[in-house]
């Protein structure tokens, strides 16, 4: 439950950005792109593995990252099928493109950092 309210919780702050774009600066947007993305995935990758190591009982936060970070690759490679797969409908729009480019970074970096957990 963590892990899908923190994605669906990623998605719509990206979309919030992405919607935002034509009011601020390229730099900034960039920016505050950046920070929520690897906000959420860095939120996403320690609830993971919290998740994992209490309903494991395991004690050591490594093999609880190890464990955890590739269910969150796979997680993560769905969603971004899904995601592609809704792209490519004609009925999304230049905007709704824009968007789905977003969501698709934040996923992407969603899978990769808690594999950086596994190599502290």
């Amino acid at each position: 439950l963590t892990l899908l309210l923190a994605a669906i919780s990623s998605a719509a702050l990206v979309m919030l950005v992405a919607l935002v774009s034509a009011c601020e600066a390229n730099r900034l947007q960039g920016i505050i792109k950046a920070t929520l993305n690897m906000f959420c995935a860095w939120c996403l990758a320690f609830a993971s593995a919290a998740y994992i190591s209490s309903r494991l009982a395991i004690t050591d936060p490594m093999i609880a990252a190890a464990i955890s970070a590739p269910a969150v690759a796979l997680f993560m490679i769905m969603a971004i099928r899904v995601t592609d797969l809704v792209a490519d409908m004609d009925s999304i729009g230049e905007r709704g493109d824009e968007v789905l480019r977003c969501i698709i970074g934040l996923f992407g970096c969603c899978m990769v950092i808690p594999f950086l957990q596994c190599f502290r």
